[in-house]
């Protein structure tokens, strides 16, 4: 028998529970020990993989048997058994050997099930309506109605199981037997079609019944052909195709597919046309009642088209989470203006739409109009829409209740103005938050309630920016995928929320727009009219993976990338003469610095410094030692060359901004004997300000840890918690749940800025996030995956408690803390096989106590030593009751 103080949960294949679709061949295996000991650790593992489910319960590995592995790793543990087969569904579990020796029992069962590994598995054809459907021209562009498809079958025996496999150019929606298929929308997401379309698998199998089956789907434009952007439609094709392979495994071992082929019929229905940016048009008087089930008069309907050279790209499993719907959101009021008349307020700004349910005349229209904010009027203010309309228009087909919520649009909004020609009344209304479904894995909270708000906005912004790609804004005629503003908040959002998938699907949309000569472009994925090469931008390329290796120890993210890092390096060495970078890019995007911006020159340098930096850490973690070394000696060149053209002999920044002057002493490029003059440089630009940020995105990410890495935490703070104009604290104060785009976005004296570029709903000077978590809650990573982690909260601030909370590959990380009469008490818990290094006041001022023991007698504590008038101990894993007495001077 296994030691049964030792259990393991948590198993992940690839990052995700029992997942459907996976189409490496080689998969990774994660797992997590739950133990009440401390210092507990794994010294060895076994990990056993089954094709039959009988075979892993008998404790026997038929695809693969690890045996004992001596090794301390838990996450990514690479499968080395037979080739796995396409579609087939494996079985596996783990034990492990504790630090002293000692085996577990084995963990529960988790299952994997391979997906479509072989271009040449996929049988079916790509079908389309008519090509010549008809159109609406609204306000100067193209709209078309939405194509219903459908087909019927025969399922004449038992079914053991049934999966689809399907995916549009286009978005779609699946059916099967009158029933929706799955919870996602806007799938399959957005990729460049033109190089590759990730499928999805469902499990259909207690969806289908014996004798006739029916198999709908509705086909609309999305991001193939319908607006992208400022780039307006058919950005990658001109007509929406739809695919599909279901394969129905019988009882007695039969496999029968059905595929899409001109056999499939189709038709117009209620939906005249939707745009993502557009919004709908429904007119519920031609729905097609039962046109998804069986039995179904569609004599009417014609032959679908077969148009299979509409994709020469390749077909790949979704790795990212689908988008849903997250969250509903109930109205904090609505108010009738007039029978016509009702303004909605959702209190909270999101990505998404509205679920309603009114009463009105047959034939009577009723208009939805959406909206970041409003005007000093109370109305609806839409101009900061730039070329779009974020309109939902819905035709009543009685004069009885009925429920609408649109398919395939998405807006950015908090408030709805709803109105018809005729009287109509709102019986019900929700907001249906729109995101990819990433489970959240941060929390944090503290006494300043303005910070929780800060907080609560930034998790917002995350939330209605990650769809498919990390978009820059949810709502105005862009919405594309910002590298720059991604790079700049990678960092916070893999706090708040597991991205390694959403990332990984990203990282492959950035690598297919790279150049031919090494430059990532500014977007991904790629869209015309955007730049490449453009620093802080394309060094996303470098700071992705870096994150996804820093926050889950992902080595095979850099294996795979790591070519396409390579070129972007040796691009810009071509490039940056003397290692210096070129005058080029958007600099330190909307800092308040106007006519004294920080040189762009010095941003690109810096940027270039950095990511050598951190492609030589990510060379030596796959082996690549020489690689390492070289990539390390050009963040030296490169960092000299800063110094000589950027930094004058008394410490100043050529441009004497906060940015240039925390790039520098964010990314080590300050000579060691100037720092200490760069740090009083930096306070005497932020004193100029009235301790108030100047700072665009680029400065904006990176000033707060810089201040906190000199024992500046009050600094940092009072930055953090500033109420007034320029601030987060600002935006909140002015009632905003989420990120602006910039500054001044709004403000007392002038109103709105410019509405060319002033979104409500923007991440980038969220990136803030990250220090929340590290500084104030006092949780960071110490090594890649958070194996060690770093718990330094800054217990000197003005805070009363704080508590933080983070959901690792390894297993759940808690740090919380409450100011007392003599000190503070603090509460930790680390999970086993990791450790973490406390840091805390030092002896000459606190007494440290742990459960009311003195640290020498404490179990769990390995090492301690004091630096810097602070103690450092190294814990084990387990948890912990830290009090902290402050001495009486």
């Amino acid at each position: 028998m296994g030691d049964a103080r030792l259990r393991i949960t948590g198993l992940m294949t690839e990052y995700a529970h029992e997942p459907v679709r996976i189409d490496e061949p080689r998969p990774r295996f994660s797992w997590q020990i739950v133990s009440d000991r401390r210092c507990e650790a794994q010294s060895a593992y076994q990990v056993l993989v089954a094709d039959e489910e009988s075979d892993i319960a008998l404790d026997r590995g038929t695809a693969w048997d690890s045996g004992k592995v001596n090794s301390e790793q838990s996450i990514h543990v690479e499968y080395s058994g037979k080739d796995l087969e396409a579609t087939r569904r494996y079985f596996w579990k783990v034990r492990v050997w504790d630090s002293k020796g000692q085996p577990s029992e084995y963990s529960g069962v988790a299952s994997f099930e391979m997906g479509l590994l072989d271009q040449s598995q996929f049988v079916a054809s790509w079908i389309g309506a008519d090509p010549m459907r008809p159109h609406v021209l609204d306000e100067g562009a193209l709209f078309r109605p939405v194509p219903f498809f459908r087909r019927e079958c025969t399922v004449a025996k038992p079914v053991r199981r049934a999966r689809v496999y399907a995916t549009a150019l286009g978005v779609y929606e699946l059916h099967l037997n009158g029933r929706r298929v799955g919870a996602d929308v806007l799938a399959p997401g957005w990729t460049d079609y033109r190089q590759r379309v990730c499928y999805q698998t469902y499990d259909v199998t207690d969806l289908l019944v014996p004798g006739m089956n029916a198999i709908g789907a509705i086909l609309a434009d999305g991001w193939y052909s319908g607006h992208v952007a400022h780039v307006g439609p058919c950005v990658y094709g001109s007509n929406p195709a739809f695919y599909l392979q279901m394969h129905i495994e019988y009882v007695d071992g039969t496999l029968e597919r059905i595929v899409t082929d001109d056999r499939w019929k189709w038709t117009y229905g209620p939906i005249l046309y939707t745009d993502l940016l557009r919004g709908e048009v429904y007119d519920a008087r031609l729905e097609l009642p039962g046109w998804n089930e069986a039995g179904y008069d569609d004599s009417s309907w014609h032959s679908a088209t077969v148009v299979d050279d509409a994709f020469q790209g390749r077909f790949v499993a979704q790795i990212a989470p689908p988008i849903r719907c997250v969250e509903t959101i109930a109205p904090i009021s609505v108010e009738k203006k007039s029978d016509m008349s009702y303004l909605v307020d959702l209190g909270q700004n999101f990505a998404g739409w509205v679920r309603i349910r009114l009463r009105g005349s047959a034939g009577s229209t009723v208009v939805l109009n959406h909206a970041e904010v409003l005007d000093a009027s109370g109305n609806i203010y839409t101009e900061n829409l730039r070329s779009i309309r974020q309109v939902d228009r819905y035709t009543l087909r009685s004069d009885r209740e009925e429920l609408y919520e649109p398919r395939f649009t998405q807006h950015g909004f908090r408030y709805v103005e709803v109105s018809c020609s005729e009287p109509f009344s709102i019986i019900d209304v929700v907001g249906c938050a729109v995101s990819a479904s990433l489970d959240r894995t941060g929390t944090f909270e503290c006494s300043n309630t303005l910070i929780n708000r800060i907080y609560q906005s930034i998790l917002w912004t995350q939330k209605a920016n990650f769809l498919t790609v990390p978009t820059d804004c949810p709502q105005r005629d862009e919405r594309m995928g910002w590298l720059g503003d991604a790079q700049l908040f990678a960092g916070t959002a893999s706090l708040n929320m597991d991205t390694a998938r959403f990332y990984t699907k990203w990282m492959a949309d950035i690598s297919e727009a790279q150049s031919a000569d090494g430059a990532f472009c500014s977007v991904a994925p790629v869209v015309r009219d955007v730049p490449y090469g453009v620093p802080a931008w394309g060094d996303a390329g470098v700071i992705i993976p870096y994150t996804l290796y820093s926050v889950y120890g992902d080595t095979r993210v850099i294996e795979r990338y790591y070519p396409a890092m390579r070129r972007w390096i040796e691009y810009l060495l071509a490039r940056n003469e003397g290692f210096v970078g070129t005058d080029y890019g958007f600099g330190d995007w909307l800092s308040l610095d106007r006519g004294r911006e920080t040189p762009k020159n010095l941003i690109s340098t810096a940027y270039f410094a950095y990511i050598a930096r951190l492609l030589s850490k990510m060379a030596s973690a796959i082996g690549l030692l020489k690689d390492s070394d070289r990539y390390e000696e050009l963040f030296c060149k490169v960092r000299e060359a800063f110094a000589r053209e950027f930094v004058s002999e008394d410490g100043r920044v050529f441009g004497d901004t906060q940015t240039g002057y925390a790039l520098a002493l964010f990314m080590d490029l300050m000579p060691e004997k100037l720092r200490n003059a760069a740090f009083g440089h930096l306070l005497r630009k932020l004193e100029e300000r009235d301790w108030h940020l100047s700072t665009g995105t680029v400065g904006t990410a990176c000033i707060l840890s810089v201040l906190s890495s000199a024992g500046l935490d009050d600094v940092a703070y009072r930055i953090a918690s500033a109420e007034t104009f320029p601030s987060l604290g600002y935006m909140v104060k002015c009632g905003a749940t989420t990120v602006w785009e910039r500054w001044d976005g709004w403000t007392e004296e002038r109103g709105f800025q410019d509405p060319a570029m002033n979104s409500f709903s923007h991440y980038a000077f969220g990136s803030v996030g990250k220090w929340l978590y590290e500084c104030i809650g006092g949780v960071a990573a110490g090594a890649p995956g958070f194996r060690r982690v770093i718990v330094h909260p800054r217990l000197g601030l003005p805070i009363e408690h704080a508590a933080t909370e983070l959901k690792t590959m390894y297993g759940t990380v808690s740090c919380s803390w409450r100011r007392t009469q003599s000190g503070w008490e603090m509460e930790l818990s680390i999970p086993a096989n990791a450790f973490a290094t406390v840091v805390l006041p030092g002896p000459e001022t606190a007494t440290i106590t742990e459960s009311g023991t003195q640290l020498s007698d404490v179990e769990g504590i390995m090492s301690s030593r004091c630096e810097d008038g602070k103690i450092f101990l190294d814990v084990g894993s387990g948890k912990y009751q830290f009090g902290v007495a402050e001495k009486q001077s």
